[in-house]
């Protein structure tokens, strides 16, 4: 039922604090003054591309001190801890009015207060997630680990707490009466749904405390396999890879064999010369496929890159096995039968259907383009070498990019499609978790308001999660009567108010080496990244439980995938390149990623299509990816384990075709409203009036029949979803 992006403890505790119910107070507690003025491009470029300049432009607030996002508490893990008790003594103190109050409004005020309780979870959890994921600090990760699990279990108490369940029944059976609005009445379907993916619809004891168990274990089984992924696959002391120094010497070019990073380590046969490589050397790995001419040592290369240690694939088996369990609790067959019915798609039908069509029509396109490097087939393993040695691929050079002038456009681009101006501004001393990290406040350009606080942790270091994301840190909402405000202690906590709003505080991590010199694919990431952002910026909901991207799971890729075609759009590309007359490369592979991308949903959906927990074993699973991979036919890998890498299967677990979905969604969209100017303010107001501004508030079968001007497809029936999902050339 209450959920954030991701999770949340346990004791009820009996202790009182005195609280009222204010937001006037929040806004005298939590406004503070930010600063308004504009900065030209040129200054933008250099704040993000010149590191002694944006030294001496954050000198100003060096010295202020206070914690994580201005937080007075969040400057230790001891602090992170004050914080977390604070806002679970909120969350059970409303709980406690839930459960006591018999008044003839009680009713009329239960959404409010049950969306306020998850406000008040979400602040704690998804700052623990950005912490996790980001901080350097391993105290401030523990910590907030430990928070984390903790505020994970209450969650699941509070999703299978009968009152809740029985109240929340009553309001909506008098939804009409009580006049709930839409909105509210959209939220307390979510959660009613939610509630009854809980097992609350059994009313059984037993079934409850195996669903709270069960919730937990897949939920750190989760973490640990995102965690364990990035560690080496192969015991770097036994696993080596003995290989001929005279094979290496011939089939590489003379100056990649010349700067490899290896020595001799020993000599075999005497008259033969032969080098250790360690499998875990995904450089020196990289290199050899690349570049040799030896179709063995491209293959073998290949396979040690993109292996998964046996104990990850085991971890992926114990998973999904979980996520079995979990759904035949809830009397569903399988987990996609389970996880399906509120989604954009509905069922494993549609899903089935979706993906047929998919592999259906992008298979040849994708084999045609493959056929440019390679007539005939073409090996995974070889992909990379006969790219390499196309000439008319490599005819032109891959641009280099600079961060500045990235983000330069991405803010210009996006300030004429919304009305929005941004603002890098300094940074307290202990407002972040590291000195990289920019912050951007983002306002409303005809008002003049804030709307939302943006961190960027755009660079690579070791002690953070690689995987570009997105962070809600809190979502926006309109703030209401049933608040709970705690005088002495709320004055140091993470809120800023804004004439009676919530602000967004969003966090984006990407894993960028050099400032001065990033790729097209970083780009894109960027701009991937930010359509997330927008989503949360834009959105104007009245409860955070359908704010920005809390909605279906589905859908919430489209506003991302729609700003990657931005990014390939070459009008806003000649934007960013230093010289105009550039010529931009050609993307040859758009069917082939297309492809890829639905080899990666089909593969989800099979492990979570299965009814038979003796068939999730570690074999049947390998069986099933490569039986996958040559369904498809393209490029199989019929060689390695790598599934146990795809870890997308922890946050997607049956919804991964949510990525192909929303990328046909999004060309048609691009197709209907960008393609004569992506820089379109008029097309830029629909996008954020029909789709962006509802978040989850509004069923996406509605926003997209805006959109497209077809009111057919509001039903969302069958007919709906091939319409919807019938593809077109991409831009």
């Amino acid at each position: 039922m209450l959920k954030c992006n991701r999770a949340l403890n346990r004791a009820f505790t009996k202790h009182l604090i005195k609280a009222h119910y204010s937001p006037i107070l929040a806004n005298t507690y939590f406004q503070r003054s930010y600063s308004y003025t504009a900065q030209h491009p040129d200054t933008v470029r250099k704040l993000f591309n010149d590191g002694s300049y944006y030294k001496k432009f954050n000198k100003t607030a060096l010295d202020k001190k206070y914690g994580l996002f201005s937080n007075k508490l969040l400057q230790s893990p001891e602090g992170l801890y004050q914080f977390y008790k604070l806002y679970l003594y909120k969350c059970q103190h409303l709980l406690r009015i839930i459960h006591q109050d018999q008044s003839e409004d009680a009713d009329k005020k239960f959404i409010l207060r049950i969306d306020n309780i998850s406000n008040n979870l979400c602040k704690v959890i998804d700052l623990c997630e950005m912490i996790r994921s980001l901080h350097p600090d391993e105290k401030f990760v523990n910590m907030a680990d430990r928070i984390y699990n903790e505020m994970f279990e209450f969650m699941n108490i509070l999703n299978t707490d009968v009152v809740l369940y029985n109240n929340l029944n009553r309001v909506m059976r008098n939804k009409d009466n009580l006049k709930l609005t839409n909105e509210q009445s959209i939220v307390g379907k979510i959660l009613l749904d939610d509630f009854n993916k809980s097992g609350l619809f059994m009313n059984d004891e037993a079934i409850k405390n195996q669903f709270i168990e069960l919730s937990s274990d897949i939920s750190q089984l989760g973490q640990n396999i995102i965690i364990s992924e990035q560690e080496p696959p192969f015991n770097t002391n036994e696993e080596m890879w003995n290989v001929s120094l005279e094979k290496l010497k011939n089939s590489l070019p003379n100056e990649i064999y010349s700067n490899l990073p290896i020595r001799k380590t020993k000599f075999l046969l005497k008259s033969k010369e032969f080098v250790d490589i360690s499998k875990n050397n995904l450089y020196l790995l990289y290199q050899i496929n690349k570049f040799s001419t030896d179709e063995e040592l491209r293959k073998k290369s290949w396979m040690y890159m993109n292996m998964s240690s046996e104990e990850q694939v085991s971890k992926v088996s114990k998973l999904l096995q979980l996520r079995l369990k979990l759904a035949n609790l809830m009397r569903e067959k399988t987990h996609n039968s389970y996880q399906l019915k509120n989604k954009l798609m509905k069922n494993s039908e549609h899903v089935k259907l979706l993906l047929h069509n998919l592999v259906s029509d992008y298979r040849e396109k994708s084999l045609n383009e493959l056929k440019v490097i390679k007539p005939g087939k073409l090996e995974a393993y070889d992909r990379e070498f006969y790219k390499f040695t196309n000439k008319e691929i490599n005819r032109i050079p891959q641009l280099q990019l600079t961060v500045g002038s990235v983000f330069s456009e991405l803010f210009r681009l996006l300030s004429t499609l919304y009305s929005l101006d941004f603002v890098v501004t300094p940074l307290y001393k202990t407002e972040t978790w590291h000195e990289d990290v920019r912050k951007v406040e983002i306002y409303d350009s005809e008002t003049k308001k804030l709307k939302a606080l943006l961190y960027l942790d755009l660079y690579h270091r070791e002690s953070k999660n690689h995987n570009a994301s997105h962070f809600t840190v809190t979502t926006s909402k309109k703030i209401n009567d049933q608040e709970i405000v705690y005088e002495n202690e709320d004055i140091n906590a993470t809120c800023v108010i804004s004439d009676g709003v919530q602000i967004p505080i969003i966090v984006l991590n990407t894993s960028l080496y050099n400032p001065l010199c990033i790729n097209e694919n970083d780009m894109e990431t960027i701009f991937h990244e930010m359509g997330h952002a927008m989503h949360s910026v834009l959105s104007l909901t009245e409860l955070q439980n359908c704010s920005g991207t809390r909605c279906v799971s589905d859908f919430v890729e489209l506003p991302s995938i729609l700003m990657e075609l931005f990014a390939k759009d070459p009008r806003v590309l000649k934007n960013v390149v230093d010289n105009p007359a550039t010529e931009l490369p050609k993307d040859y592979f758009r069917a082939t990623e297309m492809i890829q991308q639905t080899k990666l949903a089909l593969l989800d959906f099979r492990f979570h299509e299965i009814d038979n927990v003796n068939d999730l074993s570690p074999d049947n699973l390998l069986k099933i990816y490569h039986q996958t991979e040559m369904d498809v036919g393209v490029m199989p890998d019929v060689y390695t384990n790598w599934y146990g890498r795809f870890t997308h299967l922890v946050g997607y677990g049956s919804s991964y075709y949510t990525y192909s979905l929303d990328r046909i969604i999004a060309n048609k969209i691009y197709n209907k409203l960008f393609a004569n100017n992506p820089y379109s303010k008029e097309s830029g107001d629909i996008l954020k009036n029909k789709l962006l501004k509802y978040g989850g508030s509004r069923s996406p079968w509605d926003c997209l029949a805006d959109v497209f001007e077809n009111s057919e497809l509001a039903k969302g029936d069958t007919k709906a979803v091939e319409v919807i999902t019938g593809t077109t050339p991409d831009k």
